[in-house]
This record gives C-alpha cells, structure tokens and sequence, in this order.
C-alpha cells in the first residue's frame, strides 16, 4: 500500500468515527491553555526585561544622611554632591525634592478629564529611551515630554471603557499648557496665601513609549532646571525642616549591589527606589510551568485512553490486515496518520480559538489595556511548541499501542476481538 493510500484509508475512518469529537475537544482545550501560558510568561517577563532597561527606578538609589550628623547641625546639613558623583558606576544624583510634582492643568480640563498632571525630574539619565520629537537638556526651560497615551485624569480606566479617552503624539506635540498655581508662604507656623501666582507656560516637545516603563499615563517629564524653579517657588518653604533624601541613578541594574555596599561603608542610609519581588516573580514562573506541565500530562492520559480504546475497539480489523500480507509499518501507519489527523485538527482549531479570543480582548478591552500598560503580542514559538508536543506525543503513543497489539499473531488478534 503506498503512502498516498494509507493517508486516503486513515482520513476516511477517521471521519467516520464520532468518539474523535471528544479527543479532538480535549486537544482544543490543552492547545488554548498551553499558548495562552506561554504568551502570558512571554509578555510578562519582557515587559519586565524592558522596564529593568528603560526605566532608571530599576536601578536608582535613595541616600539618606546619617542621623547622627544630621541632627547635630539640621539647617546646615548638605550632601557632598561630588563624593557621591565620583563613586564607580553612579552617573547622576539629584535632591529628592525635585523629584515629582502633581499639578492641575486647565488645558486638558478644558478636553474633558480633571487635568491631574505628574511632572517627573528628567534629567538626562532619567528620561526614556524611547522618544518620539525632541529632548531637552538639563538647562532647557518650558519644555516637556509626555506619554504617547497620555490620560491626565486621576480616575480609573473603566474594563469596558470605549472610545478614544487617551491623546496621542499627534495631539499632543508642539502644543502648549501652563502651570498656573497660587504661591503660599508659612507665616508664624501657618500656611498664607500670598495672592500671588506662579505662572509658566511648557510646550510638548517630544512623547514616550508608556509600555516601556511603569509612569503613569499622566506622565510629564520636565527639565532639572524647571523642577527646582517650581520648588524654589511652591514648595521651598513648606517644609524647611523636612529630613531630605537624595537619589542616585546607576548606570546598569548589575551594579546596583556594588554600589549601594560603597554607600554604606561612606556613612549614608541607603535604600533602592524600586525593588524586584522576586518572589512574585518566581511564583509566576511556577505557575505557568505548573498549567503547562498539566496540559502535557491530560494531553498524554486522554490520548493513552483514546488511543488503547481505539486499538480495542479496532483489533478485528488489525488483525485482518495482518492476516491478509500487510507488512507491520503499514498497519502502524494507518493509525499513527489517523491520530495525527485528529491532534492536528484539535491543534489548529485551538490556534484558530486562541486568536479569534485575542482578537476580542484587543477589540473590547484596547483602552483598559493601554491604562495597566499591557501589549497582548504573539510569538510564533508559542504557537509552535504546543503543537509539536501535541502531535508527538500522539504518534509516539499510536505506535507504542499499536506496536503491542501487533505483537500478537493474527488469529490471537483476532479472538481477543471476539471474546
């Protein structure tokens, strides 16, 4: 019998067996669970790999003073900036007090949204990588850069929200907005509004990938030199006692370790402004391999199952062949194509599945996923690798069953059929 008949023979018994239905659901479910295990460890750990590179928190340091030099002269006390520029592998440093701001802007309350604003210090080590525009310098004044789906609103982002709620590059850049904020000053203990105003105009000269960070979607970052004049003029005498930190940006995540042990042996206080939960991290690891593990074993049960029951079910008919002349490969042949029929039928409608659900959820859920910084993509190996164990594992079975019925003679194949 040649292969183009063996595969004929094999497809017709397998359409006319209704049982496949069955097989072919199980292999649909496990096909659906194990790519959706693998996109999901996929996107989660490069999402994670590509806030570790681009967001500078991952490895930034907070230094505090050491209490006791602290208290001995508190209005005096000054950080050595060039002690603490000079350590190995540190490339900026900056007082935490220019650190972020959260202001109402009239402009984007004027569109709708309550107009809260997070200005961020953006000194060149600490602005994204990925920037469309512009960048400014250190000294730049009047100038920002926002996030590309900037959402000037406090509020949450609803699951089924529609529409477009978030504005883009194109509304955004070249436009401008000002901080317009009342300036209070602390007179005999009190805060006094002086009724004076602090007023500055900013443009938006370039925007940021959001995905690529943790900032929230109403993210601004303006220059070192525009954070300490809103200081200088909001903030500076509010809390002229406050115990300040200042924070230290190195320059790759590997040194982190080095240089926080260089802090400490210098006296400072020194704590990581984002730490990895590594925990979180490793039980995310162990649950995907867990649900991937599980579809591997109920993939192996249910086809053991299905494949031993067929084989039962067909030993009349594998022993007639093999009592008409058909060499052994060939029997296994009809049977391994016929599984290998149904698990790449179960496999590609659970592919199909699979998409059409990702469809849905980028569909129906587009702004919701924009709000927690999630990119549903797919990699073709996560496709891939389901369906080569699928379909191995199936063959390999197929022949394994096959193998000891056809063990037996032909007559004793026979009898067991009848008894």
């Amino acid at each position: 019998m040649k292969i183009k008949e063996i595969i004929k023979y094999a497809f017709k018994k397998t359409r006319r067996e209704k049982r496949n239905i069955y097989f072919i659901a199980v292999l649909i479910m496990c096909t659906m669970v194990s790519i959706g295990t693998l996109t999901f460890r996929n996107m989660y750990f490069e999402k994670l790999e590509r806030s570790i590179i681009n967001d500078p928190l991952y490895r930034s340091i907070t230094l505090g003073p050491d209490k006791g030099d602290y208290f001995k002269d508190m209005e005096n006390y000054q950080f050595d900036v060039e002690q603490i520029l000079n350590v190995n592998h540190v490339v900026d440093a900056y007082d935490m007090r220019y650190f972020s701001y959260i202001y109402e802007v009239e402009e984007f309350k004027n569109l709708g949204y309550d107009g809260n604003v997070e200005f961020v210090y953006g000194s060149e080590y600490m602005l994204p990588n990925d920037i469309i525009g512009e960048k400014f310098s250190e000294n730049d004044t009047g100038v920002a850069i926002c996030s590309n789906n900037f959402y000037p609103d406090n509020s949450k982002v609803e699951i089924f929200s529609q529409g477009d709620i978030f504005l883009d590059e194109n509304e955004l850049l070249n436009t401008t907005f000002q901080i317009n904020e009342d300036i209070y000053r602390r007179v005999d203990g009190e805060y006094v509004n002086t009724g004076e105003k602090y007023t500055k105009e900013f443009k938006i000269i370039g925007v940021f990938d959001s995905n690529a960070s943790e900032e929230s979607l109403g993210t601004c970052y303006l220059s070192p030199r525009d954070m300490q004049d809103i200081y200088n003029s909001l903030k500076s005498d509010l809390n002229p006692d406050l115990l300040y930190s200042y924070a230290v940006v190195v320059d790759e995540q590997a040194n982190l370790s080095d240089v926080v042990d260089e802090f400490k042996n210098l006296g400072y206080r020194v704590s990581l402004q984002t730490q990895l939960n590594y925990e979180y991290i490793n039980t995310i690891q162990l649950v995907c391999n867990l649900l991937i593990t599980v579809c591997i074993v109920v993939t192996i049960i249910m086809t053991v199952g299905y494949i031993k029951k067929k084989v039962m079910n067909n030993a009349f008919e594998i022993g007639l062949l093999k009592s008409f002349g058909y060499k052994r490969y060939v029997i296994e042949m009809i049977n391994i194509f016929q599984v290998l029929c149904l698990s790449f039928s179960g496999f590609v409608i659970g592919v199909v599945l699979f998409e059409v659900l990702i469809l849905f959820i980028n569909i129906f859920f587009k702004n919701y996923l924009i709000f927690k910084h999630v990119e549903i993509t797919q990699n073709i190996i996560n496709i891939i690798i389901p369906g080569i164990i699928i379909c191995f594992i199936s063959m390999v079975i197929t022949y394994v069953m096959v193998w000891i019925a056809m063990k037996k003679n032909a007559i004793g194949i026979l009898k067991s059929d009848q008894t």
